[in-house]
């Protein structure tokens, strides 16, 4: 049913037949859906384009992997202005997925998108402006606030999920001694969500 629906040209219709054919467990069925999402794709629908783009960069839903072609969809959308295409094109170049890692590229891209709303580029930006990339961007304790209050102010659940990125972030740049010295030079917010009492951000330092 779903087939001759979709068989007669709705655009969502058959992205929804593309949706189908990658849950089903069959590999036979299953290697329709890369027909159906690029047809959709080349349609010109957003949401088909970033699923297309994400199955290239895993290699899932019978997809072989390829990040050329992920790196061409989420460039043609971020030209477009996408905010989801901005995140996963900064995504490739923070990780070298079909171009040369750039992370000066992949923080102006995010910044692109988490200034249309996008949660997921704002968490990364937090995580940055937080400690830095040496070399490229320098801690930023007002950019580090303004991303973390983007993520927070909109959706608690991304906010715990920040806490621990945050928390990870600084396990790797600090050492276990570094969080229990009370004179150890490190980050104030590093040393506020290793204790468990991260607060409001301006309540950070006496602010």
């Amino acid at each position: 049913m779903l087939l001759k629906v979709a068989q007669q040209g709705n655009v969502e219709d058959q992205y929804k037949l593309a949706l189908f054919y990658s849950e089903n467990q069959d590999a036979k069925m299953q290697s329709k859906a890369e027909l159906w999402m690029i047809k959709v794709a080349d349609q010109g629908l957003p949401a088909a384009q970033i699923d297309l783009g994400q199955w290239y960069l895993k290699g899932t839903n019978g997809v072989k992997k390829n990040y050329n072609k992920a790196k061409a969809i989420f460039q043609k959308l971020a030209d477009q202005g996408n905010a989801e295409g901005l995140y996963y094109l900064g995504l490739c170049y923070r990780l070298g997925y079909g171009v040369t890692k750039d992370f000066r590229k992949a923080v102006e891209l995010n910044e692109a998108a988490a200034d249309k709303g996008d949660t997921k580029s704002a968490i990364y930006l937090t995580t940055v402006y937080l400690l830095g990339i040496d070399d490229v961007v320098s801690q930023d304790r007002n950019r580090f606030e303004y991303y973390y209050n983007q993520v927070c102010s909109k959706d608690k659940f991304e906010c715990l999920k920040l806490h621990a990125d945050i928390m990870d972030a600084c396990g790797k740049k600090y050492s276990d001694n570094d969080f229990t010295n009370p004179d150890s030079n490190i980050n104030p917010v590093c040393r506020a969500v290793a204790l468990g009492m991260i607060k409001a951000i301006s309540s950070l330092n006496g602010r």
